[in-house]
């Protein structure tokens, strides 16, 4: 007797009254595709706890550095002026110095600020600079007792008056 054969996804299977035979070659591919999705949903969710694990874990040593020129932004020409810095830190403690320049080139004198800055604090400091008149500009950089930058406000401007 002849076996009538039909072809199911990757399988022929024979269709017959006596015998029934099934003869796969390939392996089917609701299983392959099914552990592919699960592979997939494994890495996208190991992705989003990643991700989710660095957005909301607490950064170490963050220091927020802002420098506040003149009486709100506005210095004299040939008088003296505040210079306000403000400096927060969550890092472990060290001893700072801020160090105020004028922008342009040239020898310039440079005002040095040593502080010291303890884990979770923040400080304020003013203290009085003299201008001269050219381009009101400057630099305020911190750095830590060894030398090494730890933040920086580059080319700080004010209005003349």
């Amino acid at each position: 007797m002849k076996y009538n054969t039909a072809y199911f996804g990757n399988c022929w299977k024979g269709i017959g009254k006596e015998r029934p035979t099934t003869t796969c070659f390939f392996p089917q591919k609701q299983s392959v595709t099914s552990i592919m999705r699960i592979r997939l949903c494994l890495r996208w969710v190991t992705a989003l706890c990643l991700v989710s694990f660095l957005m909301f874990s607490p950064r170490c040593c963050a220091i927020q550095f802002d420098v506040f020129i003149g009486y709100g932004g506005v210095v004299r020409e040939v008088g003296w002026f505040p210079v306000s810095c403000e400096v927060w830190h969550d890092g472990p403690p060290f001893t700072g110095t801020i160090e105020i320049a004028k922008a342009h080139f040239g020898a310039e004198q440079k005002h040095r600020i040593l502080l010291e800055l303890p884990t979770n604090t923040r400080k304020r400091i003013t203290f009085p600079l003299f201008y001269s008149g050219g381009l009101p500009r400057w630099n305020a950089k911190l750095y830590d007792e060894s030398r090494e930058l730890r933040a920086s406000q580059l080319n700080i401007s004010a209005k003349e008056v």
